[in-house]
């Protein structure tokens, strides 16, 4: 039985200085990736005590971390719905507990509200209560119950106001 050994370009065996070099980057970043961050850099393999790298592995991971093309950006998380919140966190304070949480208001802010408690779970449902009685901000003439013919008297007086009718 004999053995190959392959010594293309893709399976080449780097060392971890070669593989620094290969990604510009310095070998304390390759040994910091492994050491805090374990998962993020890219795949090594220990042979005989010695971290080594296959530079398949190591183009692999440059095209997991390509930057998205101009328009392609994704966002980190989904935007809430409007009217609904986020998950609810509790804290310890003096008095008590407060709950808190973002709720996406009508207007399409998100912002953060509060409520307090004797316990995580007063707090809690405290919080749930703020905010299913939350009504929109001040001012706000649209809502998620207003009819359409409402809309179109809206916009008709606004647009005579400025004159665009």
């Amino acid at each position: 039985m004999s053995a190959t050994v392959d010594t293309s370009q893709e399976s080449m065996i780097l060392t971890i200085d070669e593989a620094a070099a290969y990604l510009a980057i310095p070998k304390a970043t390759l040994c910091t990736w492994r050491a805090r961050r374990v998962g993020f850099g890219p795949r090594a393999v220990k042979m005989g005590g010695c971290l080594r790298y296959r530079r398949a592995d190591l183009d692999a991971w440059i095209v997991e971390h390509l930057e998205p093309a101009e328009g392609e950006w994704a966002m980190a998380r989904p935007r809430l719905p409007l009217g609904t919140w986020g998950t609810l966190t509790t804290e310890k304070i003096r008095d008590g507990y407060r709950a808190l949480t973002r709720f996406r208001d009508t207007d399409g802010n998100t912002r953060r509200v509060t409520a307090t408690g004797p316990s995580k779970a007063a707090a809690e449902r405290a919080l749930r209560d703020v905010l299913g009685a939350r009504t929109a901000p001040a001012g706000e003439f649209i809502t998620a119950e207003t009819r359409l013919i409402d809309l179109a008297n809206l916009w008709i007086g606004s647009a005579t106001r400025i004159g665009d009718i």
